[in-house]
């Protein structure tokens, strides 16, 4: 079984006021030219195929351009799932008439999770939706989270499926393979991702997807595996943040078989690649870029007109930010307080109103428990050291 697996095209997307739909539909439109002479048995676009819940009519426009393509032009399957930016209504419109044709969208959940068999596997979708939704559709109170939603899924699956043929679970959102109550679960971020709910409560367990033989996964931005190769990121097609810079964008091609699995990242080129360029301004204007521009300059001071100046060199710079003097600024800006706080106050007075300066929330009684208690080892041990 060969799956292509891919995710997050946030069609429509904006990134610094500035669309992204023109360089998406060029590129989007290469991926399909690819897979059109690809040996692959499906494709999976493992959710957030847009970037709002209400697209405009230009991205509209264009979405159903790249599916009438994959509908008329591709020689295998293809699944599309929403995920947590689509609003599944409009993903799952007209879902009949594409199925015929072999594109199955996949938007809303379903009490029994939607299997598309093809070949000798079975590959189940699994749209985003808060938990309260999935309670709601099997009268479960005791789904209370994400995870718990996704294993009441998961289990339903199990008591179907056919373990003897390859099952292939497609979810969109955060699988751990590390300890819930590590803040980011081991996981790479980028800035473009919207949060899925409140805390750790987003964070699913890898476990809740043991026994699948490949887990084709949608939200992070950044290509990544969770602890095995059968359980994958293909990360978004392009770059959608500051954040994203350094990322080497594809999309995976999956040889699978009950007994092993070999991954391909397939490179892909952008219109405009996303770049940082940290450097001088003088350094900056001996050179000219078409690409996606973000700028940090070291320079020692505010560089008059300095964004119009850059743009005659960089027509698609995204921004113009001074690191080094924000920095200097913040340092400027603690010390005054530090010593207006020291005249005022007493010490522990100083590091009481600093903690709520920095961390913006009131010390708890345990935490000023440790710092009246190291203050007075500190002061006992300046006297025992002055005697």
């Amino acid at each position: 079984m060969k799956i292509i697996h891919s995710s997050d095209w946030h069609l429509g997307k904006i990134v610094n006021e500035r669309s992204m739909l023109a360089d998406q539909v060029i590129v989007f439109n290469r991926l399909i030219d690819e897979w059109k002479t690809s040996s692959a048995d499906v494709v999976i676009i493992a959710g957030d195929f847009y970037d709002r819940s209400l697209p405009n009519r230009e991205t509209v426009r264009a979405a159903d351009q790249l599916l009438e393509r994959m509908m008329n032009e591709l020689p295998m399957p293809v699944c599309v799932m929403s995920g947590n930016h689509d609003a599944g209504e409009r993903i799952a419109y007209g879902k009949a008439a594409y199925q015929k044709a072999g594109v199955y969208l996949a938007g809303l959940p379903q009490k029994q999770p939607e299997c598309v068999q093809i070949g000798e596997a079975d590959i189940y979708l699994l749209p985003f939706s808060e938990h309260g939704f999935i309670r709601e559709i099997y009268q479960d109170s005791s789904i209370t989270s994400l995870q718990k939603a996704a294993q009441k899924q998961v289990e339903t699956i199990r008591s179907v499926w056919n373990p003897d043929r390859l099952n292939i679970v497609v979810y969109h959102g955060y699988v751990t393979a590390d300890s819930l109550e590590d803040e980011r679960g081991g996981l790479i971020y980028s800035d473009s991702e919207r949060p899925l709910s409140i805390g750790m409560t987003e964070y699913v367990p890898l476990e809740v997807f043991e026994g699948f033989d490949y887990v084709a996964l949608g939200h992070l931005h950044g290509g990544q595996k969770v602890k095995s190769d059968r359980v994958r990121y293909s990360g978004s097609p392009l770059k959608y943040s500051k954040s994203e810079a350094n990322h080497h964008k594809h999309y995976l091609e999956i040889d699978l078989t009950k007994t092993a699995i070999n991954v391909k990242k397939c490179p892909i080129q952008p219109i405009h690649d996303l770049r940082v360029y940290a450097t001088t301004f003088e350094e900056a204007m001996r050179h000219k870029s078409e690409d996606y521009v973000y700028f940090e300059l070291e320079d020692a001071h505010p560089i008059h007109e300095g964004m119009n100046r850059l743009r005659g060199n960089y027509p698609h710079v995204m921004s113009l930010e001074y690191p080094a003097l924000y920095q200097e600024e913040k340092l400027q800006e603690v010390t005054r307080y530090l010593q207006v706080e020291k005249v005022m106050k007493t010490p522990l007075e100083t590091f009481d109103s600093f903690y709520q300066e920095v961390l913006g929330q009131e010390i708890t009684v345990k935490q000023w428990e440790y710092v009246k208690k190291a203050w007075k080892e500190a002061e006992e041990s300046e006297g025992e050291a002055c005697d």
